[in-house]
């Protein structure tokens, strides 16, 4: 699984992307916005064929360490 950021100051996303054979599909993202200075206010979704993985967890552990 390869997480990717994508950011533009005040909103960004993480992207959980599987490379099946050579082809990047999405199974989860989390989206975030600055809701005030040292806050965010996030949200996820992970793909039904991808969920109970830890992919969730994968893409949190992105955003903290984003945070931090």
């Amino acid at each position: 699984m390869d997480i990717q950021q994508q950011d533009d100051g005040k909103h960004g996303l993480f992207q959980a992307l599987d490379n099946d054979n050579g082809k990047e599909k999405l199974a989860g993202e989390m989206t975030y916005t600055s809701a005030v200075e040292e806050m965010f206010i996030i949200d996820h979704d992970v793909l039904e064929d991808y969920r109970g993985q830890g992919i969730g967890r994968q893409l949190l552990d992105a955003v903290v360490a984003f945070a931090r």
